[in-house]
């Protein structure tokens, strides 16, 4: 009788597990360009720094705490979408000198057509997009590496891409690697 509960808990221990880590340890597909060229354009942001963050990802608390324990670089503009519900975050964010949008979950799936999170976008100063990639060289990641790739790019060099290791916005994308809907 043990043997059999051991036999039918394992599998689907298994298959709860991995369907909530898969995101977090598998990079994401390459983030759209298109897609956050529209969002880019219709908040009208060609400078600085933007982070694009989903609030149903569970890496978003730390990458929330990291972004607020550093504060707006001084000597950027830096823009933070939000996406899906997030009136605390963004109310701390903004005391801390970012610009927030908040974007409900619809409209960047929808009209905007965002398909991963989080997202980093770096431009030069001479306005042209420099880079845009994930935070983390590795999964599950604690080290947000985005000041490495802002001070990068401000000394000219090229940062090395990072893959997007977080989660899916868009709805097919997010099934296909959570069938069971456990994550979001």
């Amino acid at each position: 009788m043990g043997a059999g509960v051991i036999a039918l808990w394992a599998p689907i221990a298994l298959l709860i597990t991995g369907s909530v880590m898969l995101s977090h340890v598998v990079a994401m597909p390459d983030p759209d360009p298109d897609a956050h060229a529209r969002l880019l354009a219709a908040y009208q942001v060609d400078e600085g720094v933007v982070h694009v963050i989903s609030m149903g990802c569970s890496c978003t608390t730390g990458l929330l705490d990291h972004l607020g324990a550093r504060g707006r670089l001084p000597e950027r503009r830096e823009t933070v979408f939000l996406i899906g519900a997030a009136d605390e975050p963004a109310r701390r964010l903004t005391e801390r000198g970012y610009e927030v949008h908040v974007l409900p979950r619809d409209r960047a799936e929808g009209e905007l057509g965002l398909d991963v999170a989080p997202v980093l976008i770096v431009f030069a100063d001479d306005g042209a997009m420099a880079w845009r990639g994930g935070y983390f060289a590795v999964p599950a990641a604690n080290d947000p590496l985005d000041d490495e790739v802002i001070a990068a790019v401000d000394a000219g060099e090229a940062p090395a891409s990072l893959p997007v290791f977080g989660c899916a916005v868009d709805p097919a994308l997010r099934r296909q690697l959570d069938p069971l809907g456990l994550t979001q």
